[in-house]
């Protein structure tokens, strides 16, 4: 009698799974339309390339950053590397969303970035400062130019970059408040 039963269940179940005629999602087309989609896909995947190489250079100035303002950095620089990851993920699945491949590799990455080098090694606390500042202010500066090429071109995407900006701002304050200059 189980086995019966268990029969006529998977035959049910098979019949549903293969009438069904919804499974072709199509999931390879991009679902919003936008007025250039190029435009914005290319803004959204060099910002993916300047917040991943900013996210590791703030990581690995948390990891190794020294001197008197060592836990006040440490903490500030953990919360912000975690800001950013959140960002990078956002960014990439909104271009995910507009049908183009997020490209996140560290060789890509380290070729497009306009931030610079990271520096390696324990770092001085004032040097963090002062190197954070700099990158910081250079990516809030790119986000402003890729927030207005996407306000041509995708709206829903320019607030995104809007939103991510906000963010990289208040961490540049934030670093800035650690030097008198």
């Amino acid at each position: 009698m189980k086995k019966i039963f268990i029969l006529l269940m998977a035959c049910s179940i098979t019949g549903i799974a293969t009438a069904q005629t919804n499974f072709d999602l199509k999931t390879h087309q991009a679902t919003p339309t936008t007025k250039n989609t190029a435009a914005t896909t290319e803004s959204l995947q060099s910002t993916l390339y300047q917040l991943i190489a900013h996210y590791h250079g703030v990581q690995q100035a948390h990891w190794n950053v020294q001197g008197p303002q060592f836990e006040s950095l440490h903490g500030l620089l953990g919360d912000f590397y975690g800001a950013l990851g959140t960002d990078i993920d956002r960014v990439a699945e909104r271009q995910i969303i507009l049908g183009s491949p997020a490209d996140g590799r560290p060789r890509q990455v380290a070729q497009t970035t306009i931030l610079g080098a990271t520096p390696n090694g324990f770092q001085k606390d004032y040097d963090v400062v002062k190197d954070l500042s700099t990158k910081t202010q250079k990516l809030s500066n790119f986000l402003s130019d890729q927030i207005e090429i996407t306000g041509e071109t995708n709206v829903v995407t320019q607030d995104l970059l809007i939103d991510v900006k906000a963010g990289i701002d208040i961490y540049l304050w934030k670093i800035r408040s650690f030097s008198y200059n």
